[in-house]
């Protein structure tokens, strides 16, 4: 079950309206996944990666100097290949307690019912994964999906490394 105490103070109240609206509506929904540490979302990102690309990343994060993001992805090392987790490995609103991912009555694989979840999501000012280039329909974040455009891969690898300590 999601610790709604770890995400930021107004996403929690946002996410409560909407889990409480769909509940309203007949349905059941189980958020699973908040606030997830750098090295959490290393590993989501990495196992559906190939070693090339992961390769590229480490020489991105080199020359943009995030020391403490490249650090953190070659510490989890490779993962055990599985199905797509992310669109992004560091300008992810789950480093930032901005996000949660759900399954809505028992659903685990992006059904009509994410359609739904997707528009009381904006009734409630919270941005639906559903409606991303990459469809991730059981994802909300409060905010645009565009993290990398409010900060520089430098500037997010300080926020991150600060809100590790």
């Amino acid at each position: 079950m999601l610790d709604f105490t770890k995400l930021s103070p107004l996403f929690s109240c946002l996410l409560k309206d909407l889990i409480s609206n769909m509940e309203d509506l007949g349905h059941t929904v189980n958020p699973y996944y908040g606030i997830r540490t750098l090295a959490q979302q290393a590993c989501i990102w990495r196992r559906s990666r190939s070693t090339a690309e992961v390769n590229a990343m480490f020489d991105k994060l080199e020359a943009n100097d995030c020391p403490y993001a490249l650090e953190v992805l070659k510490s989890v090392g490779p993962q055990k290949t599985a199905p797509w987790g992310t669109n992004t490995y560091m300008f992810s609103y789950h480093l930032i307690g901005k996000a949660a991912d759900m399954f809505v009555d028992g659903d685990m694989k992006g059904g009509a019912v994410y359609d739904v979840l997707a528009r009381e999501a904006l009734k409630v000012g919270l941005t639906p994964g559903r409606n991303f280039s990459t469809p991730d329909s059981g994802h909300v974040q409060l905010g645009s999906n565009e993290l990398n455009k409010l900060f520089t891969m430098a500037e997010m690898d300080v926020i991150l490394r600060d809100l590790s300590l």
